[in-house]
């Protein structure tokens, strides 16, 4: 009977401090350097953020603009891309992956 209660107890325990504590290891799956555009051409830089695997965040600038280019790596596979982001009516809509920058849409 105690071995059952060690057990239960040790279950709880356990589903407990996987709920309220997940591993870092869950969170962070993308390394991604994202960068700013004041105008349509994507040649005036705002302003940027690198957000590493490991968590660390650097930035610098104005995180605004009309462009937004996320440069990603997956941590995990090795997998990149460019996905550009143009701001339209109150929100970041997809306009295409790549290195050159899509035309204007808004």
């Amino acid at each position: 009977m105690r071995n059952r209660l060690l057990l239960a107890l040790a279950l709880v325990a356990a589903f407990a401090f996987s709920t309220f504590f997940p591993p870092d290891a869950q969170a962070i799956w993308l390394d991604t350097y994202t960068v700013y555009f004041s105008d349509c051409a994507g040649s005036n830089i705002n302003g940027w953020r690198w957000r590493e695997c490991n968590g660390t965040i650097t930035q610098s600038g104005t995180l605004s603009g009309h462009w937004k280019l996320n440069d990603w790596y997956d941590c995990s596979t090795g997998d990149q891309g460019y996905d550009w982001y143009e701001w339209c009516g109150g929100s970041w809509v997809y306009r295409g992956s790549g290195y050159q920058t899509p035309n204007c849409g808004c």
